[in-house]
């Protein structure tokens, strides 16, 4: 699930998607009623004291492996991810207005197409777990069903981050923990699933994302290693100097 890194992807699940729940009729209500208990249930106000987010780890895809890192600014939309597959070098990074790539040649590219704008302020929103902080982070939560997948339940919430795309929450009723994300804004429909939750400063996070968009050419899987708290100078979301 970590920005910077395209798709979402793991094995398609089936889903059996129920109506919202008749008794509760406010579904922006619910659907924060719910972000709260998720929140709660991943080391609560232990988040509202994280000054940034910094992971490392190994990324596979196919027979390719390679290390990244991962940065998030979680007070405002800005991310930035560099990694090695297969000895190529990719840096991405998105500093809330300009989508930017350096590419295997070092070449700089920048964008602010509607669309990659859209994509990036989807990819920052999720990976700073924006979703934690409507108080940070301008955006429609709102409650759209129930599902059941691989022999869990679970509650959907859908957030939109303000111009950017949408992405549904699974939320497991055990648990209370996110532990799916399904994108079904592109072309095809893509799902990242979190396991092997570990609590580290005080906060529950997924060490594994398994994301796939059906396609087992596209498949990536994440294990982290490392992760830091502390604050990114936001100059590393902007793009480098040509």
């Amino acid at each position: 699930m970590r920005a910077g890194l395209d798709g979402f992807l793991a094995a398609l699940v089936l889903i059996v998607l129920a109506g919202p729940a008749a008794a509760q009729d406010d579904p922006a209500a619910r659907a924060a009623a719910l972000l709260a208990q998720a929140k709660a249930a991943s080391g609560g106000a232990a988040w509202d004291r994280l000054a940034g987010w910094r992971e490392s780890g190994t990324a596979i895809i196919g027979e390719a492996q390679g290390d990244y890192d991962t940065w998030c600014d979680l007070h405002r939309l800005g991310m930035a991810n560099h990694h090695v597959l297969a000895g190529a070098a990719q840096t991405r990074g998105f500093d809330g207005a300009t989508v930017w790539l350096v590419d295997g040649a070092g070449q700089l590219h920048t964008s602010q197409a509607p669309l990659q704008l859209a994509i990036a302020r989807q990819g920052a929103y999720v990976s700073a777990w924006g979703f934690f902080f409507p108080e940070r982070f301008a955006t429609q939560r709102v409650y759209i069903g129930s599902a059941s997948a691989d022999g869990a339940d679970f509650d959907i919430v859908r957030a939109t981050p303000e111009g950017g795309l949408p992405m549904e929450l699974w939320i497991d009723r055990k648990t209370h923990l996110i532990t799916r994300m399904v994108d079904r804004s592109g072309p095809r429909t893509s799902v990242a699933v979190l396991s092997d939750f570990r609590s580290i400063g005080g906060v529950v996070t997924p060490f594994v994302v398994a994301e796939s968009d059906g396609d087992p050419k596209h498949t990536l899987e994440l294990h982290l290693t490392a992760i830091d708290f502390g604050p990114i100078d936001p100059a590393r979301f902007a793009p480098p100097a040509r």
